[in-house]
């Protein structure tokens, strides 16, 4: 009787969730040696090549129809004078509807939707003077966020940094402290 229930309620999962997301999905740690960004990613998303300049990596759902991308980058200290105003900027620059946003001094949150997909932008200031930012971008089919809740509270959580040689050889104290953070919340 057990196993014909639980045979029964996978059953029901495959039919409620889109088959690219799992029920329960498990996750695997990438880590970008170049800016020491770090985030947990599903472990049946497949990475891409990663770009030249070593910056970050992409990974796509099974069925093709999500992406995360986990990248880092000079932006603060290359486009605007500080992180407050990249922050804006980024969000000036991002294409879709931003219908969420959230932050704090070392952080911040950009979501919304761009036509038929939800996308979730979580950003963390790195270094002594936030001059890097370490970025997480999830987008998928706003039909399926259900079934992606889950993995964007899960992946925009795990997103943290250790700094390394692009910090100038100033060593930061690490991750943003807990009480300048909070969960990554959801599109209104």
């Amino acid at each position: 009787m057990m196993a014909r229930t639980i045979r029964l309620a996978a059953a029901a999962c495959l039919l409620v969730f889109a088959p690219a997301v799992a029920c329960a999905e498990t996750y695997r740690p990438y880590q970008n040696a170049r800016f020491g960004t770090e985030a947990e990613i599903p472990a049946s998303f497949r990475a891409e090549r990663a770009p030249d300049n070593d910056d970050g990596r992409k990974f796509i759902s099974p069925d093709g129809a999500a992406e995360i991308i986990v990248y880092a980058g000079h932006g603060p200290s290359t486009v605007t004078g500080t992180f407050a105003e990249y922050r804006n900027w980024m969000a000036e620059n991002e294409d879709g509807r931003i219908t969420y946003r959230a932050g704090g001094l070392h952080w911040f949150v950009l979501s919304g939707t761009d036509g038929d997909r939800i996308f979730y932008l979580k950003a963390l200031a790195g270094c002594p003077d936030r001059s890097i930012a370490h970025h997480v971008r999830l987008a998928y089919p706003a039909n399926q966020k259900a079934a992606y809740d889950a993995i964007v509270r899960h992946v925009a959580a795990s997103l943290s940094f250790t700094d390394t040689r692009e910090c100038g050889g100033a060593p930061a104290s690490d991750t943003p402290p807990a009480d300048d953070d909070e969960p990554a919340g959801e599109p209104e």
